[in-house]
């Protein structure tokens, strides 16, 4: 049997896989972000150029490695911490939730997204932010009332996003038992195999 959050991982792992083919995806804990000694701080160009190196070798392998990615997750909060008004900033906190969300740190995740959309409004993944807020709160932390906030918006500002059909279809299993999305799932299956 199919669980709900197994069905939920799985709608994820295919939104993860279109979107790596459509663009290159690119990937911070309020609680990690500490203020730098003034001897650590670097320039900007060494830090990207260290992030640049880290994301490599972490993209070498198939599998992920959770202390590499959990250490690139500080290399980016670190930056964030560092160049508050840089460009790059939200771009950096995003591939630090995509992290988060890929090593079970789902609060940090929801965190870093939440910073982005509260500092950084005029990032061009903002649909995406709050996308994945919401699925978040529903995959991983179970908190439908909170997903569906976030799913709502989500369609309210963008009813034609490429995404928004799914989003639809994740919001109507939100309040669903695991039986009832498997049954869904099922006749869904027969309709199309007819």
């Amino acid at each position: 049997m199919i669980s709900r959050q197994h069905f939920i991982f799985f709608i994820f792992v295919v939104f993860l896989l279109s979107a790596c083919n459509q663009k290159d995806k690119e990937q911070s804990t309020e609680t990690e972000t500490t203020e730098q000694d003034p001897e650590t701080v670097q320039s900007k160009d060494e830090m990207q150029k260290q992030i640049i190196k880290h994301e490599k070798v972490l993209h070498k392998v198939d599998e992920l490695d959770v202390s590499k990615a959990n250490d690139m997750i500080r290399l980016y909060l670190k930056y964030a911490s560092q160049y508050k008004q840089d460009s790059l900033v939200p771009e950096y906190l995003f591939r630090a939730a995509e992290l988060a969300m890929n090593v079970d740190r789902p609060y940090d995740a929801v965190a870093y997204l939440q910073r982005i959309e509260k500092n950084y409004t005029g990032f061009d993944k903002i649909p995406w932010v709050v996308y994945l807020t919401g699925f978040i709160y529903d995959s991983m932390l179970n908190e439908d009332e909170t997903a569906e906030m976030y799913y709502n918006r989500f369609l309210d500002n963008w009813p034609d996003h490429e995404r928004a059909e799914e989003v639809r279809m994740l919001k109507s299993y939100l309040h669903m038992s695991d039986k009832e999305i498997i049954d869904r799932f099922e006749k869904s299956n027969k309709k199309n195999s007819l």
